[in-house]
C-alpha cells in the first residue's frame, strides 16, 4: 500500500529572534516596554490571554524537581541556553523572545486536521483553567507554562490513564514570562499560539507524548464563551470562530465517533 505523506503532528522548522519592535514604549526612565493585550492580539493570537509568569529558578521539593526534569527532557535544546541577561538588555528591563513556527503535518491516514486533531489527541475534554505558572527548564533550554484544568466533561478518554469529571489535570504549553534574579523580565511567545486564561472554559485537544508522566501538552483549544466558540490559536482554526458552542461540541463528538473513539 502506498504510504500517506501527511503527518498528524507539527514539526518546528522556524527561526528564533529577539522580538521588541511590537512592544509599546514607555516614557519612564529605565522602565521597560510592557507586553499588553494589543500586542498579544496582533502578533500571537487574537483570543490569547497574557502569558503566565514564573521565576527562573523553580523552588520545589526534590521529588517534584526530579519529576519535572523527566517531563522537560523531551524539550531539551528547544532554545539556546537561557541566561539572566542582567537588569537591562539593550537599555530595556523587559524584552520579548518571539518564536515563529512553521508546522508541517504528515497524513497518517486517520483523517485528522490541524484544527480537529481527534486521532492525534490522547484526550479531548471540556474544562476550566484554575491556575497557570511559567517555568524555565532545569536544562535551561525550554520555557513552558503549566495550566491546572478542572475537568467538566470528557469527550475522548485517555485509554492509558483514567480521567474523572471534577478532578484536575496539568496541561502544558510552550512559552511564558520568566522573571530573572537581576530583575529582568522576558516573555517567551510563539507566533499564532495562544495562552489559555485563568477562569476561562475551553474544549482542549491534549497529547501525552511521554507515557511515563501524567501531564498533558495542549495541541490546541477552543474557548467556550457566552455560547460561542473562540479559537485559542490562529490559522485554519478560525473557521470555527463564532460558531455556537453546542454545535461545535456536537461536531467534535461526531468526529470522535467516526474515528471509533480513537
Amino acid at each position: 500500500m502506498k504510504p500517506h505523506i501527511r503527518t498528524a503532528f507539527p514539526v518546528i522548522v522556524a527561526a528564533l529572534v529577539l522580538f521588541t519592535p511590537f512592544v509599546q514604549t514607555s516614557s519612564q526612565t529605565d522602565q521597560a516596554p510592557k507586553l499588553d493585550h494589543d500586542t498579544m492580539s496582533k502578533h500571537v493570537s487574537r483570543h490569547s490571554d497574557m502569558p503566565p509568569s514564573g521565576e527562573s529558578d523553580t523552588r520545589e521539593s526534590s521529588d517534584a524537581l526530579t519529576h519535572r526534569r523527566l517531563r522537560e527532557e523531551i524539550h531539551k535544546n528547544t532554545y539556546d541556553v537561557i541566561q539572566d541577561p542582567g537588569r537591562l538588555l539593550n537599555g530595556k528591563a523587559e524584552t520579548i523572545h518571539f518564536r515563529i513556527v512553521d508546522a508541517v503535518t504528515i497524513d497518517d491516514g486517520s483523517g485528522d486536521t490541524d484544527e480537529l486533531p481527534v486521532h492525534w489527541a490522547k484526550a479531548i475534554l471540556i474544562g476550566t483553567v484554575t491556575s497557570g505558572k511559567a517555568f524555565l527548564s532545569q536544562h535551561r533550554t525550554y520555557v513552558y507554562s503549566d495550566f491546572q484544568v478542572k475537568i467538566e466533561k470528557i469527550l475522548k478518554p485517555d485509554l492509558s490513564q483514567p480521567l474523572f469529571v471534577d478532578e484536575s489535570i496539568i496541561a502544558e504549553r510552550q512559552g511564558g514570562t520568566i522573571h530573572f534574579p537581576s530583575g529582568h523580565i522576558r516573555h517567551f511567545l510563539i507566533s499564532k499560539q495562544g495562552f489559555p486564561g485563568v477562569g476561562k472554559r475551553y474544549l482542549f485537544f491534549l497529547s501525552r507524548p511521554n507515557p511515563n508522566v501524567p501531564e498533558y501538552l495542549i495541541i490546541t483549544a477552543y474557548e467556550l464563551r457566552s455560547g460561542t466558540v473562540l479559537p485559542l490559536d490562529e490559522g485554519s482554526f478560525k473557521q470555527f470562530e463564532g460558531m455556537k458552542a453546542g454545535d461545535f461540541i456536537g461536531s467534535v463528538q461526531r468526529v470522535i465517533i467516526q474515528r471509533g473513539g480513537q
